[in-house]
């Protein structure tokens, strides 16, 4: 019998693993789109949904150096596609083994997700993000939550 603890950090694992199921979705589409969209046409998408109020904000300078970064990427826009779709499956494997309650999927995830953030650690101390430090604090809570998970798993092997 899980107790009242447990079943909320059940709750919180569940929606954490929805949350990267969803992320890593749109990373795989995201490398697919960067595949077999020219940069022109993702230049004039950008600037098809942005429109002119882009300019009118203080994001200028950073609409600029995206564009010009889809513009002139070449051989890096196919580094970061494999990336995304290499990263995006990976953890959907995760994710999926993880749903299915598969045992050898917590300690894999974790070390897999252990791996990324340390990744991101590394990029945070050589160009710090705001963003990427979000995303790492989550990607620290879900390994918590995996952690925690593995735990009542294997101390409840029946429990739904």
């Amino acid at each position: 019998m899980q107790s009242p603890s447990e079943k909320r950090l059940h709750a919180l694992f569940t929606i954490g693993v929805f949350i990267k199921a969803v992320d890593s979705a749109i990373e795989i589409v995201a490398g697919f789109v960067l595949f077999l969209v020219p940069a022109h046409t993702l230049s004039s998408l950008g600037v098809r949904i942005v429109g002119d109020e882009i300019s009118e904000q203080p994001w200028d300078a950073l609409w600029n150096l995206i564009s010009q970064s889809i513009h002139h990427a070449g051989g890096t826009r196919t580094f970061w596609a494999t990336l995304l779709l290499a990263h995006g499956i990976l953890k959907l494997s995760f994710v999926i083994g993880l749903i299915k309650r598969k045992i050898w999927a917590y300690p894999v995830a974790i070390g897999g997700f252990s791996v990324f953030i340390i990744y991101q650690i590394h990029r945070i101390v050589m160009s710090p993000s705001l963003f990427l430090e979000v995303l790492t604090f989550f990607d620290i809570m879900i390994v918590i939550l995996i952690w925690y998970e593995y735990g009542s798993i294997r101390r409840h092997p029946h429990q739904p």
